[in-house]
């Protein structure tokens, strides 16, 4: 044991270098640090519950979906609807989203005495503007189970847009990216967003932002512990550099 201990010091310089390389090395490394906030890579893989639950998300794309609520007082108005076409587009320019459905881009099944048409509910690049077409829209809304309570709210009050990412997609950037997006946009009516994906940003937005205030507090405290045993500035210093030391390199 004294021929360790005197190796170390006798070594002390060296080893002083080594340690602050290395530390410096591995903060440098700190930028790269992602949030995994994906609440199903913790599911075992083994739980035959959570594989039907991941193979049918996998299969049909409803972990990968996203929504985004607009709720104003009445969603049959012209404005209204150039915000949600608005939106619509917006999500549809970006590469990671494979498909967006909403009230202005949804297709419309009508049968007919010869047979079935398939067509769109709106058309985009003539919304209604007249208030006899849009009274006419939302009879027609309201008459349709496909539509009522689930596009568009039973009052009328709220809209749903929902969007589909790309399989392979980086999920929570494709996310936050909508989300920076569609608020840019700076509409009046009140926006709501749901989905896996926008829950998994939410969660990571939480978790740094509980990181940014939890880590001073515990250091602050655990300083002061050190500070009530040792009443000495060497008592703290070190024992918090050794900690500081450790949370970098096993970051």
């Amino acid at each position: 044991m004294n021929k360790i201990a005197k190796a170390i010091v006798k070594l002390k310089w060296l080893i002083i270098i080594v340690v602050v390389g290395l530390t410096a090395f591995f903060g440098l490394q700190l930028k790269t640090l992602t949030i995994n906030s994906d609440v199903l890579s913790s599911l075992p893989d083994d739980d035959p519950v959570a594989k039907l639950y991941k193979d049918v998300g996998k299969k049909y794309g409803g972990n990968d979906m996203g929504m985004i609520v607009l709720e104003t007082d009445n969603i049959f108005k012209t404005e209204v609807l150039e915000h949600v076409k608005q939106i619509t587009d917006s999500l549809k320019t970006m590469e990671s989203i494979s498909t967006v459905t909403s009230l202005t881009d949804i297709i419309d099944i009508k049968g007919e005495e010869w047979g079935i048409e398939i067509g769109k509910l709106i058309d985009e690049y003539d919304l209604p503007d007249t208030q006899t077409e849009l009274d006419s829209l939302k009879d027609y809304v309201f008459s349709k189970d496909m539509y009522k309570g689930s596009i568009v709210s039973d009052d009328g009050t709220a809209t749903l847009i929902m969007f589909t990412i790309l399989d392979g997609a980086d999920v929570q950037a494709v996310a936050k990216e909508v989300k920076t997006k569609i608020d840019g946009i700076g509409l009046q009516e009140t926006l709501y967003y749901g989905g896996l994906p926008m829950m998994m940003n939410d969660i990571a937005d939480l978790i740094m932002a509980d990181l940014i205030w939890l880590l001073p507090i515990v250091f602050i405290l655990i300083a002061f512990i050190l500070l009530l045993s040792f009443r000495s500035a060497r008592g703290v210093i070190m024992p918090l550099l050794t900690a500081v030391i450790a949370v970098v390199w096993t970051l």
